[in-house]
């Protein structure tokens, strides 16, 4: 893991992840992706897109119905994420939790949205 740190080099490496995220990698960027081409094995285009999606446990909306609309309503940019990751990557002594609060102190303008109208009721209450 560390020739990359050391080298200019071509690596492979997925996203959100902070292995390499200080080093700030330039994507090395294919056509989009062509089914046909790769069902023949032809993987001369880019790979499906894998969204980064919120789960939760299946009782979490009857239990916690906020809860479950505010994730719900999360939309976080990838660019955003990982302003928080290289903060976890240069302050590994830091914790994840005042990362997470310090970007949401600076940021109520991305998250405000996704918080849930205090007279919203859930549907049955």
């Amino acid at each position: 893991i560390a020739e990359p740190i050391t080298t200019d080099m071509l690596f492979y490496w997925w996203s959100p992840d902070t292995a390499f995220i200080d080093l700030r990698p330039t994507p090395v960027m294919f056509p989009p992706n062509d089914k046909a081409e790769w069902a023949k094995g032809r993987k001369t285009t880019d790979s499906v897109k894998v969204p980064c999606m919120t789960r939760v446990h299946h009782s979490i909306p009857e239990v916690a119905s906020r809860a479950a609309e505010l994730l719900g309503n999360l939309q976080l940019a990838l660019s955003q994420l990982e302003v928080m990751l290289v903060e976890t990557k240069a302050n590994p002594s830091k914790p994840e939790a005042d990362i997470a609060c310090d970007w949401l102190k600076a940021n109520p303008d991305v998250w405000s949205s996704w918080v849930p109208y205090e007279t919203k009721c859930a549907l049955g209450w």
